[in-house]
């Protein structure tokens, strides 16, 4: 699978969830490539409606600290040296080609995390592969010290991250708007603009974000902005809709 097409399957996850408590009926849709918008979907009431999508991902926001650093290497040592042979390879089998990240919340410790980790690995020890979805979150009930952890896949032997998630600017999410609102899509639909999230604690969606949109949006092709959050794992959430339904 090449990078496009790796990019339409994510767009497509993301919309599903997003369909799935989005007052509009969403029955069924297709990805499409540009100029077009990005997705295509059919409405109950039989209209078809066009979605341009946007992942609220900030790149240049450092996930790395001294203790992210050393809880994976905690969590390395832990499963080079204290599982079984049988316990790696069964942990192999559910987890190869797959990236654990571990989220640590603000007031994590190394020790707190050195008690967290060998629990993680026992939360693990009988998972089946099919349990696991395209990307898979769990936040219930984790071990103090640890915010959720995310499962995805990658072409590899499993890997695992830590980070401390952090706070997306309004800044950074009006650029993400602007590079939307600026560009010209070819569609004979009404287009609506997604803006979904699934890495950092969501953005507020603070007063500049809202006036941003009012003074802008008329200038766009976009008819209505959406803001979905992803990222908890147990509950999405749409934060924003601008306009109001």
């Amino acid at each position: 699978m090449n990078r496009k097409e790796k990019k339409k399957e994510k767009e497509r996850y993301f919309f599903e969830e997003f369909a799935k408590i989005c007052p509009l009926e969403i029955i069924s849709f297709e990805s499409k490539d540009p100029p077009e918008p990005d997705i295509l979907c059919q409405l109950n009431d039989g209209s078809s409606l066009a979605f341009e999508l946007v992942e609220a991902v900030d790149n240049k926001i450092p996930h790395k600290d001294q203790l992210t650093e050393k809880s994976e290497v905690l969590w390395k040592e832990y499963y080079n040296s204290k599982l079984s042979r049988e316990e790696r390879k069964r942990f192999d089998a559910v987890f190869s080609g797959c990236s654990l990240s571990l989220s640590l919340t603000n007031h994590a410790t190394e020790k707190v995390i050195e008690k967290a980790i060998p629990l993680l690995f026992k939360r693990y020890k009988n998972r089946c592969r099919d349990q696991l979805g395209l990307i898979h979150y769990e936040q219930d009930g984790l071990p103090e010290g640890c915010e959720r952890i995310r499962i995805e896949p990658q072409e590899a032997k499993p890997t695992f991250r830590c980070s401390r998630a952090s706070h997306i600017s309004s800044d950074f999410i009006i650029e993400c708007l602007k590079s939307k609102f600026g560009k010209t899509y070819e569609t004979n639909h009404s287009i609506h603009l997604l803006v979904y999230n699934d890495h950092h604690p969501f953005f507020l969606i603070q007063s500049e974000i809202n006036i941003y949109i009012e003074q802008n949006i008329d200038s766009s092709q976009f008819e209505r902005i959406w803001f979905f959050d992803r990222r908890s794992g147990k509950k999405e959430e749409i934060v924003y809709v601008f306009p109001q339904i």
